[in-house]
């Protein structure tokens, strides 16, 4: 799931010269661990994030993508109780967020 999410960050830059970067941490009010990756690539509108997670939505059809990979990431997640969550911004880039408790 995550080596999912960080070539879906890959892809989406354009050139070397923008960053994928990967932090996790602990967040203790909520007893989850966290991981973030994020891009600085072409980003997704609303309307792309609000189904992202749905099967076979693809942004890379013409490349071969199925539309898979973030339906299953996002089923691996909600099974071990966690939520993926995403933030995007046109142009500017996308933040996957990872959250899983802590203790199972």
């Amino acid at each position: 799931m995550v080596l999912n999410l960080l070539q879906n960050a890959a892809q989406a830059v354009p050139d070397r010269s923008r960053e994928v970067w990967i932090a996790t941490e602990f967040e203790q009010p909520d007893g989850e661990v966290v991981i973030e990756i994020g891009d600085q690539g072409v980003g997704m509108d609303d309307d792309l994030i609000a189904q992202i997670s749905e099967p076979f939505v693809t942004t890379r059809r013409a490349q071969g993508g199925t539309g898979l990979g973030l339906s299953v990431s996002s089923r691996i997640v909600q099974e071990h109780g966690g939520r993926l969550l995403f933030d995007s911004t046109p142009g500017a880039g996308t933040r996957a967020r990872v959250c899983l408790p802590a203790s199972g």
